[in-house]
């Protein structure tokens, strides 16, 4: 009775989710039929997990109790392994990709407007470059591999372009240059995050 009150995190259950897609992946059955199947073993894995909590596990080791037990009971330890390791791996790439983008856009920008701090700001591309090379280098599926290489190339030129340009007012290269960031960084996302890349 008590461990129904007990709520978990919404990354609890996301994370359940995400187990549960690995696993349905590999089952050949209707559409259908995958659907109620995932959602009674999430049914299951809630309240493992609410049961260890309430017993004083802390949520994240319930977790990872509540997924070896499924994956004991459901022969499927081999599967539970790779999905955490393959969890692990995405989140390490998500936060490269981040701070590969967050340090070489926001670098480049800088190199052309603030003229006192240029060695300091080179020195943060570089930083975001080699990060990017590590990213791109991590990419599994072959079909982006190289996609990504060319936009994240053609990008950076681009923002070159845009500061270098004496055209346009600053204010103009800033909403253009961040506008192509912004589409470019949500495409890049959306392929990341539907598993398009590792």
């Amino acid at each position: 009775m008590m461990n129904s009150k007990i709520e978990i995190s919404k990354q609890s259950t996301k994370n359940i989710e995400e187990f549960l897609d690995v696993i349905m992946l590999k089952i050949e059955l209707p559409l259908d039929e995958k659907v109620d199947l995932k959602e009674k073993n999430k049914a299951k894995l809630i309240t493992i997990i609410q049961e260890l909590v309430s017993n004083g596990h802390k949520e994240k080791e319930a977790f990872k109790i509540a997924i070896d037990r499924f994956a004991e009971f459901n022969d499927l330890h081999s599967e539970t392994v790779n999905f955490n390791k393959e969890s692990k791996t995405f989140k390490n790439f998500k936060n490269i990709s981040l701070l590969a983008y967050i340090l070489l856009f926001g670098s480049l920008r800088s190199i052309f407007i603030v003229k006192q701090s240029v060695r300091f700001y080179i020195i943060v591309s570089l930083i975001g470059g080699i990060l990017l090379v590590i990213k791109n280098n991590a990419i599994t599926i072959e079909k982006y591999k190289n996609l990504i290489r060319i936009f994240d190339g053609s990008i950076i030129l681009l923002i070159i372009l845009f500061y270098q340009n004496g055209t346009f007012s600053l204010l103009i290269k800033d909403l253009l240059t961040l506008l192509t960031i912004i589409l470019y960084i949500s495409w890049y996302f959306k392929l990341l995050f539907n598993r398009k890349l590792i």
